[in-house]
């Protein structure tokens, strides 16, 4: 094996989390200091937090959907152990890669993430009547960094 790259990343993200009454209690909690802050700084983004109703749903990722590159899987694996669980998204099923070479064959990852609720189209039972809506979560943004 020969040298090998790494580079360090520090992000900032506003990820939907479940509504949960801990959750709740944090917010009403922290209300008065975002309050305070927004008046200082209106651009400091710490208004009231976006609520919305959210569902869990399956995300594809791979060539097809974000044109990955078969040198990208072991960045995909990585992510998929570390910084998705840190930000609330689950790990469905990890790409497998070759840790001798890098594969001719662009990674798939699945994971599961809380996102926006889809206007409520019904669904066809396999008999062909319907079947109903999936689930909805209340959620709110909070912020996550690294």
């Amino acid at each position: 094996m020969g040298p090998r790259q790494s580079a360090h990343v520090h992000i900032r993200a506003m990820m939907p989390v479940e509504m949960t009454p801990q959750v709740e209690a944090e917010l009403k909690k922290d209300k008065s200091r975002r309050e305070l802050i927004s008046r200082v700084n209106p651009s400091a983004g710490m208004e009231e937090p976006a609520v919305f109703p959210a569902e869990w749903r399956r995300v594809e990722l791979s060539r097809a959907t974000i044109d990955l590159d078969p040198e990208e899987c072991e960045l995909m694996d990585q992510m998929s152990r570390s910084l998705l669980k840190d930000v609330g998204i689950r790990t469905v099923r990890r790409p497998t890669c070759a840790r001798d070479r890098i594969s001719s064959i662009p990674p798939k990852l699945t994971v599961e993430a809380l996102l926006p609720k889809l206007p409520d189209v019904p669904r066809l039972s396999p008999a062909g009547g319907e079947e109903g809506t999936s689930q909805e979560a209340d959620t709110t943004r909070k912020a996550e960094s690294d």
